[in-house]
């Protein structure tokens, strides 16, 4: 029965081509209700935020939402935190905006077991002010190579860590990175 209800609630969204902000988060509609709702954000070519978190789709529901996504170019913010997509759903997704979104200036991924195999991907973000990586698998290394890289973005203003496998000495190896750059 839930699941008919969330399927009626995606048959309405589909009746709203205009729709610029989506909030689908904490729904529990599983991998099922994913592949549906990304099916339905085909039709949205005006969508700016999406906001997903809190919903356990995986891996492969994270690659089928990478290509729902490359069709929207003016997603401006993008939340996907807890969705359990790991690095082939990160890279998917960030290889999907970074073609097709020009104005994100937003990216959560907090919580999805992302490791450092996914930053050539992330790295890619130049117009991307924000990224929050936040309870994911990075270690002290990882996060070197993402900060380096984020660093010569001049957009670039945050970059959230915290919650993963990074010791004292790799965090004030990353404070003395962004310290050099204090734009």
């Amino acid at each position: 029965m839930e699941y008919q209800r969330k399927l009626h609630e995606l048959s309405i969204l589909r009746r709203c081509p205009l729709l610029e902000d989506l909030w689908c988060s904490s729904t529990q509609v599983g991998s099922e209700g994913g592949v549906a709702l990304f099916e339905a954000l085909g039709g949205y070519e005006n969508l700016k935020k999406l906001d997903l978190r809190d919903n356990m789709f995986g891996v492969e529901v994270g690659v089928k939402l990478s290509k729902a996504l490359s069709k929207h170019e003016y997603l401006t913010e993008v939340y996907l935190s807890y969705l359990n997509m790991e690095d082939e759903g990160a890279i998917a997704i960030a290889n999907a905006l970074k073609d097709a979104a020009p104005l994100l200036g937003i990216l959560e991924i907090t919580g999805n077991d992302i490791t450092a195999e996914a930053f050539p991907a992330l790295e890619a973000q130049d117009q991307v002010k924000d990224i929050d990586m936040s309870v994911n698998s990075l270690r002290g290394a990882g996060a070197r190579s993402l900060a380096q890289a984020l660093v010569h973005n001049p957009e670039f203003k945050l970059l959230n860590v915290n919650g993963n496998f990074i010791s004292n000495e790799g965090n004030d190896e990353l404070k003395d990175i962004f310290k050099e750059s204090l734009e």
